[in-house]
C-alpha cells in the first residue's frame, strides 16, 4: 500500500503551530512603531491586522474586503498584498495570488512571507521548480521559516528526490520538534527511498 505524504493546510502568512497557537502573524507593527505614518497608512495598518485575525478565523471573503481596503489607504504596503494572495490562494485562486506577491515584492523584495506565498502558486499551478525557487529565497530570507521548509520539502518528495525532502523535513523538526507533518512526511521518504534502495527480487 502506497504511503500518503501528509499536507499542511495551505495557510501562508498566518501560520498554527502544532500545538493549534498562531506561529507567525503578519501583522504591522503597532503605532508607536510606526513613526511619522499618516492618518491614512495607521488606519490600513488597524483593517489589515483585523483583516489577519478574520483570515486565521476562516473568514476568507470578509478578510480580502479588509485587505482591500487597507491597500485603499495604502497601496505601498507589501503586507497586505501578500495577506491577499494568502486569502486568494485559500480559494485557489492562483494567478491572482501570484500577481499579489509579485506587487508586494516590487515594493518589498525582502519579504520573506511574500516569497514563500508566492511559492504557493506555482505549487498550486503544479510549476514545481518555481514553487522551490520562491521558498528557497523564503529560506534565504528566513533560515527560521519552518513552514518554507515544509514545503520545499513537499516538493522535493513530489520530484522524488528523497534525500532533498528528510532534510528540509529534518530542518523542521530541528525549529519545532512537536510538528507531526514532518515527522509523517519524513517518515514516507525514509520508505520510499528503502523502496527504491531494496534489491529487485530475481
Amino acid at each position: 500500500m502506497a504511503l500518503a505524504l501528509a499536507l499542511p493546510a495551505p495557510a501562508v502568512v498566518v501560520i498554527v503551530d502544532s500545538s493549534g497557537r498562531p506561529q507567525r502573524l503578519e501583522l504591522t507593527p503597532p503605532a508607536d512603531e510606526a513613526e511619522g505614518k499618516s492618518p491614512a497608512v495607521e488606519e490600513a495598518r488597524k483593517i489589515l491586522n483585523r483583516g489577519v485575525l478574520k483570515l486565521q478565523a476562516g473568514r476568507i471573503l470578509e478578510a480580502t474586503i479588509d485587505f482591500e481596503k487597507a491597500l485603499q489607504l495604502d497601496p505601498k504596503s507589501a503586507t497586505a498584498y501578500v495577506n491577499r494572495a494568502v486569502a486568494r490562494a485559500k480559494q485557489s485562486l492562483w494567478r491572482e495570488a501570484l500577481a499579489d506577491c509579485d506587487r508586494a515584492l516590487e515594493i518589498d523584495s525582502t519579504h520573506a512571507a511574500g516569497y514563500h506565498t508566492r511559492g504557493l502558486a506555482p505549487e498550486g499551478l503544479k510549476r514545481y521548480e518555481e514553487a522551490i525557487a520562491d521558498f528557497t529565497q523564503a529560506l534565504t530570507l528566513d533560515p527560521g521559516f519552518a513552514q518554507a521548509w515544509l514545503k520545499r520539502g513537499r516538493m522535493h518528495t513530489r520530484a522524488s528526490r528523497f534525500p532533498e525532502a528528510i532534510d528540509d523535513f529534518s530542518k523542521v523538526i530541528a525549529i519545532d520538534p512537536q510538528n507531526a507533518l514532518a515527522f509523517h512526511n519524513r517518515g514516507v521518504c525514509y520508505h520510499q527511498l528503502g523502496r527504491r534502495l531494496r534489491p529487485k527480487r530475481m
